[in-house]
C-alpha cells in the first residue's frame, strides 16, 4: 500500500514506461512513508521465515540459523546416498557381465564395490545411529568378505 505525501507528473516516456496514461498522476512517497513500506515489507518476511522454520520444525529439520551445525549430517547423508548408489552400480557391473557371456556370471568387481557400498552405508547408519542398519550392513561386511576370499582362491586354483 503507498501512502502518497506528494504526486509529481512525470513526462511522456516515463508513463509510457511504467504503463500508465499520460498526464496521470504517479505517487511520490516522503521518507517515512517508504519506512513504513520497508517495515511492512519486513513484517512480511519474517512471516514467511516464522512459517518456514515451523514446517522445518514438523518434519525435523533443524532451524535455519542452525543448518551451519549440521553440516556434518547432510555430509554423512551425502555417504550413505553415494553408498546406495555403488550398490546399485553392482547390480548393473553384473548385468553386464552376464550378458557379455550371455550366462550368469559374478564378476570380481561385484564383491568389491558390494564391500566399498556396504563400508560408506554402514558410516552413515553409525553416525545417525540407526542400529538397524548398523547390524546388517555390518553383518554384510563378514559376508563379502568370505565372498572375495573363495573367488579369488577359484580364480588362484584355476591358474
Amino acid at each position: 500500500m503507498f501512502i502518497c505525501a506528494s504526486t509529481i507528473t512525470v513526462n511522456a516516456d516515463a508513463q509510457d514506461r511504467l504503463g500508465r496514461g499520460r498526464g496521470q498522476a504517479v505517487p511520490v512517497l516522503d521518507k517515512d512513508a517508504r519506512i513504513a513500506e520497508l517495515e511492512a515489507r519486513v513484517a512480511q518476511q519474517q512471516a514467511y521465515i516464522d512459517r518456514l522454520e515451523l514446517t522445518a520444525a514438523k518434519v525435523g529439520l533443524p532451524p535455519l540459523e542452525e543448518w551451519h551445525l549440521h553440516l556434518g549430517l547432510w555430509a554423512m547423508f551425502l555417504i550413505g546416498l553415494a553408498g546406495e548408489g555403488v550398490f546399485f552400480l553392482r547390480f548393473v557391473v553384473q548385468w553386464y557381465a552376464s550378458e557379455k557371456r550371455k550366462q550368469t556370471v559374478v564378476p570380481m568387481l561385484f564383491w568389491h564395490l558390494s564391500l566399498i557400498g556396504t563400508f560408506m552405508v554402514l558410516a552413515y547408519a553409525i553416525y545417525i545411529i540407526n542400529w538397524v542398519f548398523i547390524l546388517a550392513y555390518s553383518l554384510n561386511v563378514f559376508l563379502y568378505v568370505r565372498n572375495l576370499t573363495i573367488a579369488r582362491r577359484t580364480v588362484t586354483s584355476d591358474t
